[in-house]
């Protein structure tokens, strides 16, 4: 361990290495950020049921029987979630306390840590949230994740009710793109919700660790999502492209190098 970053690293290795054992979760110092454990991911969105962030083997997956049940009461298939391709997400604790620099040490140095080299140190989440017809609502997430090599990856959910009154089954559609540098994805991303063709729209910004957000001006709300504990939220697009700008900048900060490059 480089010593120069002792203090920062060491919560993180003593928090990992404890991840099991409940009863010693507090051998850490509560006050310093750090890493409890890793959880497969969901979507922070709005539905009744998890959608998980989920990487198919032929890069999408869908279910479009709408919200209508079958024929004299036969119960509809149910899409199965492949579990072994579910992205698992960190969970840190205390970000708050935590800056864009100390959480760049923690990029670079998170063999040091012996986190899996698999999991991602950055999740952040898009969101569009608005009506495609009266009362019938879409929701579309983005993704990125990104790793400490930087690679990324965007993983996209496509949500949106059916046209019949019930609401067993809203129609969905996952796709994942295949593995980049992060600023190709960031390059993507930026563009993905231009041209979103809803009703009453409203963007969300959601991030792991919440700390690649400090840039955005703008206060965040609490939420009752899994994982995503904060949400910065939009009403048109020219202040999500604001705000996604400060973070991307956050991002490319973390990993870019002595040069400025990624």
């Amino acid at each position: 361990m480089d010593t120069r970053y002792k203090s920062v690293l060491t919560p993180f290795i003593l928090s990992w290495n404890i991840k099991d054992y409940i009863e010693n979760r507090n051998i850490a110092n509560p006050s310093d950020f750090c890493i409890r454990g890793t959880e497969r991911g969901e979507y922070p969105i709005d539905a009744w049921k998890p959608y998980f962030i989920e990487m198919p083997v032929n890069g999408h997956k869908k279910d479009i029987m709408g919200r209508s049940y079958h024929a004299f009461g036969i119960a509809m298939d149910v899409i199965k979630w492949n579990h072994r391709r579910i992205a698992w997400l960190p969970i840190y604790a205390n970000c708050d306390r935590s800056s864009i620099n100390i959480f760049k040490i923690i990029v670079r140095n998170w063999t040091e840590i012996s986190i899996p080299d698999d999991i991602p140190c950055i999740a952040l989440a898009v969101k569009c949230r608005g009506y495609y017809a009266d009362a019938q609502e879409a929701q579309h997430i983005t993704v990125l994740l990104v790793w400490n090599d930087s690679a990324a990856k965007l993983i996209s959910l496509d949500w949106s009710e059916g046209p019949l009154e019930d609401c067993s089954t809203p129609e969905w559609y996952l796709e994942t793109s295949k593995l980049m540098n992060v600023n190709a994805c960031i390059e993507i991303l930026s563009k993905i919700y231009k041209n979103i063709r809803l009703d009453d729209v409203v963007y969300s910004v959601f991030a792991i660790p919440p700390c690649i957000c400090e840039g955005i001006e703008k206060t965040a709300s609490s939420t009752t999502y899994r994982f995503w504990e904060n949400e910065w939220v939009f009403s048109d697009y020219v202040s999500l492209e604001r705000g996604l700008s400060s973070v991307f900048s956050s991002i490319k900060n973390i990993y870019s190098d002595e040069n400025g490059e990624v």
